[in-house]
């Protein structure tokens, strides 16, 4: 059985943290024809990687933003076909994932 010393290299997330970074974070419009824009407000200067994944869990793409706090950044997904994509935000030791449409 695992011991707590097991886990000394585990770094606990709480709740809070992944809601502040799934509210932070909006993707518009959704379904979209290829251009999403990302609008990101965060309270600290913030890094993270959006990474889309098809409905298979195949990467298809990764988008690094760094140092970002409020403002309005694009992602060009008109290279994908059309469906419906899993973006996986990363910042730090927090991920949440959130569901976008492409519809040409």
């Amino acid at each position: 059985p695992a011991t707590k010393s097991d886990c000394s290299d585990y770094n606990e997330v709480g709740v809070n943290e992944v809601e502040e970074l799934n509210s932070s974070i909006v993707f518009y419009p959704n379904p979209s024809t290829g251009i999403v824009n990302t609008r990101v407000n965060f309270a600290t200067p913030t890094s993270f990687t959006v990474t889309v994944f098809d409905i298979m869990g195949k990467k298809q793409t990764a988008y690094d933003v760094n140092n970002a706090m409020t403002g309005t950044y694009q992602m060009d997904l008109s290279q994908l076909s059309n469906g419906i994509y899993m973006l996986n935000i990363q910042s730090g030791n927090v991920t949440t994932n959130k569901k976008i449409v492409i519809a040409k």
